[in-house]
């Protein structure tokens, strides 16, 4: 016996954007740990003095510097009728997936766009994601999508989607040019993972202790599980390698960003 349910509209655009990856993009992964341990005290020495700085907006601030140093990660390939064409944005914006809690207490995954991170201090993108996090649900712009598109056909959908894959400014608009997950957890267990994505994206997914080799000496140290995903067709593999490493340094010393201690 089983029980056969039509998709929700809402994961109806879920399928649709996996198969445009899978069909147009072609994404290529990489997994890396580094030690954030001296990052994390720093970061909760400045809670305590009453600075917002937190790790997401920290990893924000970090990746967006990292496209400033390699803009071919800001690229993204469009399809029209003339075939493919690369497409480089103006600007840095951080498609940042949060999650929320709704009145039921079930969990809900957002994706929300910061526009122009590159040029902002990770102060105010701190204070952005906390008003995103404490704004009631009903009043966010992802939210609001949702509610509109339980409501239009499945053409429409089609449209939509076409719009996505040829129209750079339309994606710009509702999707930034590069993404970034804040679903991280402690002490999970992840080991990796390989996302399906049509731009540059981000994922740490795990923070846990473990054993190091520091100086010759076995120690104890908070490893982040840090994920990178590209598509192929415009980033080769040393250009993401050189970026990982640049990304490494900046994650692991919180003076690259936040500036002397």
């Amino acid at each position: 016996m089983f029980t056969s349910k039509g998709f929700s509209k809402q994961r109806l655009v879920v399928y649709d954007l996996l198969n445009r990856a899978k069909r147009h993009h072609c994404t290529v992964t990489g997994t890396f740990e580094w030690d954030v341990t001296d990052t994390l005290a720093r970061i909760t020495s400045l809670q305590e003095t009453g600075d917002p700085v937190s790790l997401t907006s920290f990893m924000v601030k970090a990746t967006a510097t990292i496209l400033e140093r390699h803009p071919r990660l800001n690229d993204r390939v469009f399809y029209g009728a003339r075939g493919p064409r690369r497409v480089r944005f103006d600007e840095i914006s951080c498609n940042l997936v949060l999650m929320r809690e709704k009145a039921d207490g079930s969990q809900l995954i957002m994706p929300v766009v910061l526009r122009h991170v590159d040029q902002r201090s990770i102060q105010e993108i701190s204070q952005e994601i906390h008003d995103l996090q404490n704004q009631p649900l009903e009043a966010l712009a992802p939210i609001k999508m949702r509610s509109k598109i339980k409501r239009v056909p499945r053409v429409a959908l089609r449209f939509f989607d076409y719009k996505i894959r040829t129209s750079p400014g339309f994606y710009e608009k509702r999707f930034g040019t590069y993404a970034l997950s804040a679903l991280l957890h402690h002490g999970s267990g992840a080991i990796g993972g390989t996302p399906v994505t049509t731009q540059t994206c981000f994922y740490p997914t795990n923070i846990q202790e473990r054993p190091v080799v520091r100086d010759g000496e076995i120690v104890i140290r908070q490893m982040m599980l840090f994920g990178l995903a590209v598509d192929h067709f415009i980033v080769d593999g040393l250009e993401s390698l050189n970026a990982a490493r640049e990304l490494k340094t900046l994650i692991e010393d919180p003076d690259e960003l936040l500036g002397p201690a």
